[in-house]
């Protein structure tokens, strides 16, 4: 990936990530929601600005660096991303939708 490339999607999803902070959830999707915006965050504020640093860093010892921090977040964004899909689930349970298969809606 090339380092504007980085830096577009890091703005892409901060941009996202401020639109769905600015919305106003049910009560019903009040804790999805809010796991919603916390992982883009984690994304936009954690993972892409480590994304951007290693891009642009040149020293072989800083990257690798960079490489072992940018592995632990991936490891969180994926804890994470199981933390929405729970939330999701019981949302769409409180909102009345039937979900046959568990493993469709990701």
């Amino acid at each position: 990936m090339k380092l504007n490339e980085a830096r577009d999607l890091s703005s892409y999803i901060k941009g996202l990530k401020c639109k769905a902070a600015q919305l106003r959830p049910t009560k019903t999707a009040e804790v999805f929601h809010g796991a919603k915006v916390a992982y883009m965050a984690q994304i936009a504020d954690g993972y892409g600005v480590l994304l951007i640093k290693y891009i642009d860093e040149q020293k072989k010892g800083a990257r690798k660096s960079l490489r072992r921090e940018m592995t632990d977040k991936k490891a969180r964004l994926a804890a994470l991303a199981d933390e929405c899909f729970a939330h999701q689930l019981l949302f769409l349970r409180q909102a009345g939708i039937k979900v046959e298969k568990e493993q469709e809606i990701n």
